[in-house]
């Protein structure tokens, strides 16, 4: 299979499951919304720095490392190489996981009153530590499998997850085994983990051992070991670095909303509707940007093993290109109908308000994180270190110094400037590498104009219509504008065909 056919399956494979993933996450939003209320879905979301603090220190540096390094291998036909990659992954990464396990679990109260400033986090701290292993053996596995260009089983995998997930939190719930407080979401959390892990595990099983003998030789472990540890250390320190700094900022949010509001609880509802409610909707178009940035570290990798510039050309300026243009289109549905939105789904005007502000994001928050895995593909970690330190740093100080004096608002617009200045650096830090061109009337304000009257129309007529009408027009409105920009993306391409430096857009 050509290299363009393998990304392009591996990206479709990883929408599709991504999607589905995306949405049986997102009616689980739902569920536990009106399961727990605003206030405990706050302080289940105020756990998940700690839990992406530990995975960053267990998996995420090496899972990165071993995707770009099975890729090189996988290019050169050098599997046992691939192989023994993997076993030293698992090895290095669980006993890190088994020692922040016991962490966690035995110092949940300290983290939770010293570290989070909610005591009632340490119960969900706890039941979070038995997921850690089962997390990182798993996001060892899809690394493999992500440098192999075989997306299938991690799908599969993440669908996996998050049935089981949303299944067992029913089930519990039904059952009344348990309160219906943030520990049930978390208990739904570890479950899903576990299958989705052991699945994953079988899975790659049965393939070494249906596998042919291998012709090839191993090479020194040593060298193989020094090269995982240089691409995976670094890149752990950088997402420690940047997960503790997140945390922070996670945070930091509700400590400085009760600043403006002077209610605790109002603080935590308010934090609980903005990252479980409004920001998982504006993520959701992400399975797809998300599964392009995937798809691209291994081949922009592979790419440059091989040397082939041309390849590395052509997939930053179409997957650029067309993130741009998914930003855009969402950018008007969030904006004319996100208290629509947020009212139809979670019965919460606010959860709508929010929605109609952070539209503007979209089209940044979709780039950051394709330019971030071309950069990685490139060899420039240190340099999507600095740039994503600089945003985060740029919100926690809006953090600290707007939100006492505007609430909300000014974390929102925080949001606002760091994703932009983020997005700016990683294109700039490509161009540099990759020579891109940009031209703002074609690819920003030509689609935003031709996508945004439909919307706009459409909003007017709201009045008239029933919500069954307006929700079938707005996924009509929404298929039209994503089959425009597709087919714009098209005929802007095939402008010039034959050049090896195609404009970003």
């Amino acid at each position: 299979m050509s290299e363009k056919k393998a990304f392009l399956k591996g990206t479709l494979i990883l929408t599709i499951s991504a999607f589905i993933a995306k949405l049986i996450g997102f009616f689980n939003r739902i569920f536990l919304s009106q399961l727990i209320g605003a206030r405990e879905l706050g302080v289940y979301q105020l756990i998940f720095p700690v839990y992406l603090l530990a995975f960053s220190l267990t998996c995420q540096g090496i899972q990165t490392g071993l995707s770009n390094l099975v890729a090189y291998y996988h290019a050169k036909k050098e599997d046992k190489n691939m192989k023994f990659l993997l076993y030293l992954s698992i090895f290095l990464s669980s006993l890190v996981a088994f020692l922040m396990m016991g962490i966690l679990y035995f110092f949940s109260a300290q983290i939770s009153t010293y570290f989070l400033k909610t005591p009632e986090c340490y119960k969900s701290i706890k039941i979070l530590a038995f997921a850690l292993p089962f997390v990182t053996l798993k996001g060892c596995l899809n690394g493999y499998y992500y440098g192999v260009k075989k997306p299938l089983i991690p799908s599969i995998a993440s669908l996996l997850e998050q049935i089981f997930r949303v299944f067992s939190i029913y089930l519990v719930a039904t059952l009344q085994l348990a309160n219906q407080e943030a520990s049930l979401a978390v208990l739904g959390l570890v479950i899903g983990e576990i299958v989705s892990c052991l699945f994953t595990f079988i899975a790659l099983f049965t393939t070494f051992h249906h596998k042919s003998k291998q012709k090839d030789t191993l090479t020194s472990p040593i060298i193989l070991g020094k090269k995982l540890l240089a691409l995976s250390l670094p890149l752990t320190a950088n997402r420690f670095i940047c997960t503790l700094l997140q945390s922070i900022e996670a945070i930091l949010i509700p400590f400085m909303l009760n600043q403006f509001y002077h209610n605790v609880t109002l603080s935590l509802e308010l934090y609980g509707i903005l990252n479980g409610m409004a920001l998982p909707f504006i993520l959701f178009p992400s399975a797809l940007t998300n599964s392009l940035a995937v798809m691209l570290l291994p081949t922009i990798s592979s790419a440059t093993a091989t040397h082939n510039i041309s390849l590395i050309q052509k997939a930053c300026c179409l997957t650029l290109h067309y993130c741009l243009l998914i930003g855009i289109c969402f950018t008007h549905i969030f904006l004319f109908f996100g208290d629509f939105l947020g009212h139809l789904f979670f019965q919460n005007q606010l959860a709508g308000s929010f929605l109609a502000s952070l539209s503007f994001l979209c089209p940044f928050v979709y780039l950051s994180a394709t330019t971030n895995s071309i950069l990685n593909g490139l060899g420039k970690t240190n340099l999507t270190l600095l740039h994503t330190l600089l945003s985060i740093l740029i919100r926690i100080g809006f953090i600290v110094f707007l939100i006492p004096v505007w609430g909300m608002k000014g974390y929102m617009l925080g949001l606002l400037v760091s994703f932009f200045i983020l997005c700016f650096a990683h294109i700039y830090g490509i161009h540099t590498i990759i020579p891109l061109t940009f031209t703002p009337v074609k690819s920003v304000i030509i689609p935003a104009i031709l996508t945004g009257i439909p919307f706009l129309l459409l909003r007017m007529l709201r009045p008239y219509l029933s919500v069954i009408s307006f929700i079938i027009l707005i996924v009509i409105a929404s298929f039209v504008s994503f089959l425009f920009m597709y087919l714009l993306g098209c005929f802007h391409f095939s402008l010039n065909p034959h050049s090896s430096r195609r404009t970003f857009l």
